[in-house]
Parts: structure tokens; C-alpha cells; sequence
């Protein structure tokens, strides 16, 4: 808005910073949460994921086919990426539960290789989706200091 990329009205950008604070509460109480409460919570957690994800990638697409509130060109784009990047998180999410379980097992029973082949594995894949995030998070930077297109 304050670039003059896109008309963004004052209720939508009041909204935008109230989904913000809100998903900031979210993580902070998740990281204290534990048993049936942080289950809840990190559902609640990925289905905000999945919606921002929907929502941005519609609002991205859409801009990048000249039928959305972006002009196509580098923001439609980084809009795009800013919806990779979540699902670079929910990948991340996903690939980094088994370890959990993992490590209560190692802690219980001592290490064995199927323990430690499921901590690595999950923590590799975790690596993967974490990599993959920091470049979408680069190329998106790039885009929005070079304007390339």
C-alpha cells in the first residue's frame, strides 16, 4: 500500500495486522503449550498455514494472470513464493514430527539404528524444507529490491 503497488483499503489493512498479532499469540503459546493443548494448538496452528497458503497463492496466481489486486510482474511473483514459504513450513512441520517419538524411544530404550535412522531422516528431510525456505526467502527479497520484471 505504501508503495502504490496495490489499493489496500484501512479495514483490510487493520484486519492483516490483527491476523498478525493473532498468529504471533499462537506461536508464543504453542512453544509453552504441552499434552492436549498443544495438539490443538498445532492444529490450529496448521490450519492457519493452510488457509494463509490458499489464500496468498489464489491472491498470487490470480495477480500473475492479470486477474488480481498485484500487477503481474515481480510482485505477483513474490506474492507467489510468499506462498511457497508456507508450504516449505508445513513441510517442515510434517517432516520433523517423527522425532518426537524418536526421542522418547532413545531416552527409554538407549540408541539403536532404527532410532537413529528415524531422527536422521526426519531431520534431513526438516533440512531440506528448511533450505528450500531460505531460498524462497532470498529470491523474495531479490525480487522486491530489484523489481527485475
Amino acid at each position: 500500500r505504501s508503495g502504490g503497488f496495490a489499493a489496500v483499503s484501512d479495514k483490510l489493512l487493520v484486519a492483516s495486522w490483527i491476523v498478525a498479532g493473532a498468529w504471533i499469540i499462537l506461536l508464543f503459546t504453542l512453544a509453552r503449550a504441552d499434552g492436549t493443548r498443544a495438539v490443538w494448538l498445532n492444529r490450529a496452528h496448521l490450519a492457519l498455514q493452510t488457509v494463509l497458503l490458499g489464500g496468498i497463492g489464489t491472491l498470487g496466481l490470480r495477480s500473475w494472470w492479470g486477474l488480481g489486486p498485484f500487477p503481474a510482474g515481480w510482485l505477483s511473483t513474490k506474492v507467489l513464493l510468499f506462498a511457497l514459504i508456507f508450504v516449505a513450513g508445513i513441510g517442515i512441520d510434517f517432516a520433523f514430527r517423527p522425532v518426537t517419538p524418536a526421542f522418547i524411544r532413545l531416552a527409554n530404550e538407549g540408541s539403536k539404528p532404527d532410532i537413529e535412522k528415524a531422527i536422521a531422516t526426519a531431520v534431513n528431510t526438516a533440512i531440506c524444507f528448511v533450505l528450500g525456505l531460505y531460498a524462497l526467502l532470498l529470491l523474495s527479497a531479490f525480487l522486491g529490491t530489484s523489481k527485475p520484471f
